[in-house]
């Protein structure tokens, strides 16, 4: 389903595309409004699949149509045995909010409804998303590899899948690079399930633009988040030094635009993935 309108009082609300896999759900909305108000309503959804609720993961900026509007994608994640027979009855209810009224929301406030309702199945939705298979291992040391399997890739974003044995309990590893156009793209690890192991594209570091619609490979490097030397940590480690529920508080923090390249400490080869 695409390019489906619904206007109500001067505020018209768009759904430009639905992508979809068995675990995620992206949806690209825009929101345009006949006010002179200068601030973008804010929107909140509900989405249903086969009368189950999906939970959102994250909502991120894009340009549409071209560059030339301003939208927004959300990220839902979805459980398992949703789709049942393969099939998928979907609602999407979007109610707009300005953005100091957002604290006020609650269910009394959501009677103007934008409701979106179309049948589909999983192939359908899976259709604008590229399956490449991959099978190149990353050498970390003499006993551990990671096996890179697949590569996931539709509008919205990619996803990379592996296998890798004896992950370290704490450690957060990244897959970092660059497409052939140069556009910077980020993974980080998003899920483990030894030996299963899921990065997804990381979008909190706006270097981090992902990969062109237009490119033709992507050459990555794998990051474990342990800084490269003592100058490094001290720059981006803080201990606050106060006592909490969760024990005394630490953490790293980062500018916007932080290249964890410089950062963190790489491991082993680089692969490059032909896209298309």
């Amino acid at each position: 389903m695409i390019g489906k309108t619904i206007t109500r009082k001067g505020v018209s609300v768009t759904i430009h595309e639905v992508a979809a896999d068995k675990n995620d759900l992206w949806v690209a909305f825009s929101v345009t409004s006949d006010s002179e108000k200068t601030e973008e309503p804010v929107l909140l959804t509900d989405v249903l699949i086969n009368k189950q609720e999906i939970q959102l993961s994250e909502s991120y900026p894009v340009l549409l149509e071209n560059g030339e509007m301003q939208g927004e994608v959300s990220h839902y994640t979805i459980e398992d045995n949703i789709f049942a027979n393969e099939e998928a009855d979907v609602t999407i209810s979007v109610h707009t909010a300005s953005p100091e009224e957002i604290q006020k929301i609650d269910e009394s406030s959501k009677s103007d409804e934008y409701v979106f309702e179309f049948k589909t199945d999983l192939k359908e939705l899976e259709a604008n998303t590229e399956i490449i298979n991959i099978d190149q291992q990353i050498k970390i040391n003499e006993n551990q590899n990671l096996t890179v399997s697949q590569m996931r890739l539709n509008d919205f974003t990619s996803t990379i899948s592996g296998k890798m044995t004896d992950l370290g309990e704490y450690d957060e590893y990244y897959l970092i690079g660059e497409d052939n156009l140069g556009n910077s793209v980020c993974y980080r690890l998003a899920d483990y399930n030894k030996p299963e192991i899921l990065f997804q594209q990381d979008r909190v570091f706006e270097r981090y633009t992902g990969i062109s619609p237009n490119a033709g490979s992507v050459t990555l490097q794998l990051y474990v988040d342990k800084y490269k030397n003592k100058d490094i940590e001290n720059k981006y480690f803080y201990t606050t030094g106060e006592e909490d529920t969760y024990g005394e508080g630490t953490g790293s923090v980062y500018e916007g635009d932080a290249d964890l390249t410089q950062i963190y400490c790489p491991l082993g080869n680089k692969i490059e993935i032909k896209i298309r």
